[in-house]
């Protein structure tokens, strides 16, 4: 175990040499060291080295990478499957198109030569064919529209199990809990690993906010601006998703309770300070705040569980800006 745990330390102690030395090649190649050409840069510098460090490097990077490109792989899939059976459905909607308007110019037709005809047989003679051909189309439409229907149920599926694998909540524009509790999982096992620290944020607008708002389109206009604020105040590494019953949580990565703290602090003063007019209203939004760590000593649940319980302690105590949670569940 110690030599693993020795292992693990020397191979860290590589990475920050590496990526001091990615830093430096940016600098001297007069390039801004923006994230994206941090990434660009930091394949470049790991193509020239060794393999084994490039094997300990990628061994590390391994656990944030998890099976992104799997799940991405999957969505793929799914959407080509979902394009070609759309494609496949308007192919019939044309085939069923062309029935119907075939059927109206026989009709017509029929129709014509019985208002020009007086003889009793060949009207006859003309009614019966009249029902043969149409029939025969029916028949042809009707297996048309069957295939259709079958096609369509596969496409509601498909794009269901799309809607169900997406990552993005399309009402408040941040993540969806499904990725909120994936990347809890990740981080925990982040932590583990490399021994950091980071919290979790659970924030909720207070019930008084709501006491003389009554319209259900104004609650979701004010929890939409609370949604849009959080990502305004967060960093590109903070992690914002929608919880459930309008709880929105937040994972700031590589923060300690301390700067967590300060970072609620910053949050709930930007908050404070919006307000707007519904008709002859002015609203103020304020919030509840709950905080905890993710720790290596908790499941995701327990996670999840240590946030909403601050977030409970702080709605019995309005006067406080974040309620912490610090439970153990050894």
């Amino acid at each position: 175990m110690k030599d693993k745990a020795y292992r693990l330390d020397e191979a860290t102690s590589d990475l920050e040499k590496f990526s001091k030395e990615v830093l430096r090649a940016l600098i001297a190649d007069n390039v801004p060291p923006t994230p994206s050409n941090y990434a660009i840069y930091f394949e470049k510098v790991l193509e020239s080295k060794p393999n084994e460090i490039k094997e300990d490097i990628q061994n590390i990077l391994e656990v944030e990478e998890q099976n992104d490109d799997e799940e991405a792989l999957e969505m793929e899939k799914a959407f080509k499957e979902g394009f070609s059976q759309i494609r496949q459905t308007m192919q019939k909607v044309g085939n069923v198109y062309k029935g119907l308007k075939h059927l109206d110019m026989i009709i017509k037709k029929y129709s014509l030569q019985i208002k020009n005809s007086t003889d009793k047989i060949q009207l006859q003679g003309l009614g019966s064919s009249l029902l043969q051909d149409i029939t025969k189309l029916n028949s042809v439409i009707k297996k048309e529209t069957v295939e259709m229907k079958d096609l369509y149920q596969k496409t509601a599926l498909v794009l269901k199990k799309s809607e169900d694998q997406s990552i993005h909540d399309a009402q408040y524009g941040v993540y969806k809990k499904s990725y909120l509790l994936q990347k809890i999982n990740q981080e925990i096992t982040l932590v583990e690993k490399f021994n950091h620290e980071t919290t979790l944020l659970a924030v909720k607008i207070k019930e008084s906010v709501f006491v003389n708002v009554k319209n259900k389109k104004a609650i979701l206009t004010i929890t939409r601006t609370l949604a849009r604020l959080l990502l305004k105040t967060s960093r590109r590494s903070d992690i914002i998703a929608h919880y459930e019953d309008a709880i929105f949580m937040i994972i700031l990565k590589h923060t300690d309770l301390e700067n967590a703290k300060r970072n609620a602090n910053r949050l709930k003063s930007m908050v404070t300070a919006t307000n707007f007019f519904f008709g002859d209203k002015e609203i103020t939004i304020d919030v509840e705040i709950g905080i905890g760590k993710i720790s290596k000593d908790r499941s995701v649940e327990e996670t999840i569980v240590c946030v909403l319980d601050a977030l409970d302690v702080a709605k019995e105590d309005p006067g406080l800006v974040a309620a912490i949670c610090e439970k153990d569940y050894d």
